[in-house]
Order: structure tokens, then sequence, then C-alpha cells
């Protein structure tokens, strides 16, 4: 009898570590697509200019930052995304803070809600691939990256050769653009690890005045 005793408390107690929450590991380096851990964060400066003088009426909007930050989330992984208290965006209240859940897949990160994201919202798909077999070549052209002659738009995964933003130069990123849309152009410019840009261009068909704005990469 005592022995069945003692192996009925080893199976006891392995019941109930299968029911312990599971605790998700802790980082705060820099937020890492591909190797998303709670309390990493990124800074992000808010830039605007428009097409028809790029880069002489490229301006920093010093005050205007958003941090991203990874956070716990529904049992699993979220982004929370805050307007730091002296932006012009900033209100002081709950409107200050958006957050929406993700998950970290082998080849990529699901963001299926984040129409309230100030940094992804466009995104023409709900996965942000951090690993891919084929890009298709893209060039700058002013405010915008083309795909031969056309503009750059729907749910290819790009390479840019170069893209200059101000005194910010990405060479070799990866480029994902927006939904069609007649009066947004947009990109995503980033590696396997950093989200180094969100580029956003406004166009007024009426007037023809293209304005651009984004969020750029503080880098630590």
């Amino acid at each position: 009898m005592k022995n069945w005793i003692f192996l009925i408390i080893p199976l006891i107690l392995f019941s109930c570590k299968e029911d312990e929450p599971r605790i998700l590991p802790v980082d705060d380096t820099e937020v890492n697509l591909s190797n998303l851990r709670i309390g990493q964060k990124s800074l992000y400066v808010k830039y605007n200019t428009n097409c028809d003088n790029f880069e002489g009426a490229f301006n920093i909007v010093e005050n205007d930052k958003i941090s991203l930050e990874v956070i716990s989330f529904e049992e699993g992984l979220g982004f929370r995304e805050t307007v730091l208290e002296g932006s012009s965006y900033y209100t002081g209240t709950e409107d200050d803070i958006t957050e929406y859940k993700i998950e970290q897949w082998v080849n990529g990160v699901y963001m299926p809600n984040r129409s309230e994201s100030r940094l992804f919202f466009f995104f023409g798909a709900d996965l942000l691939p951090t690993s891919y077999l084929n890009r298709v070549d893209l060039y700058q052209n002013g405010c915008l990256m083309h795909q031969g002659d056309s503009p750059f738009i729907g749910n290819d995964i790009g390479e840019i050769q170069e893209m200059k933003i101000g005194e910010f130069d990405f060479k070799g990123k990866t480029a994902m653009s927006c939904v069609p849309n007649f009066e947004l152009d947009a990109y995503l410019i980033y590696d396997n690890t950093k989200l180094h840009c969100s580029h956003t261009v406004y166009i007024d068909s009426f007037f023809g005045d293209n304005f651009v704005e984004g969020w750029l990469l503080l880098e630590e």
C-alpha cells in the first residue's frame, strides 16, 4: 500500500505544475521582431515633409515621440504604443496608449488587430514577415518606392536598394506596402529585428499636393 502512495504523489505534483500559468521571458532591450520578449521597448520620432520638396522640406518634430513596447497581453504577447508627454498628440488620458495582441511566428509577427496603431495601421497583411525567400527589387523615386515603372503597392515583399529620408539612409532593407488606396501610399521599412521607419504619403488628388509624414526609429 505504501508503494502505491509514493507513486501517486509525484503524479499529483506533476498535474499541479501543468496548471501553473506560463511565464513569458522578460527583456529590456529594443524590440526584436524575430525574438520578442516582454519589456523590450523602442522609441520613434515623428517627421514630415512633402513630395515636391522631399529633402528640402524634411523636418523632425523633436517633441513628437511614441514608444513601442512588448507587453503581456491576453495570456500571450502584445504591442503597446504610448504617446510620450510633450508630444502634440499627448492628451494625458487613456487615449495616449494603444494596445493590441500579437503573436511571434517562426517566419514573422502576426498582428491582426492593428487598426489603431500609429506605426502599422496601413499595413496590408496580418503577418509582418521576418524571413523570406524572395524579395522584389525596389528603388526610391522621390517620396515613393517604385517597382519597375510603377509605385510599389500590394502584398509583395520588397528590398529597397536605398531610401533616403532626411539624414536617415536605409540600404538593403525590407519593405512592405499598404493595400491599394487612392489617397495613401505607405511603407514599412525594416529588417528581421527592427522596424526602422513607418512612412506615409497622403495624396490630395484634387489639389495635387502630397503630404508626407512618418515615424523614425531612434537608435540606442
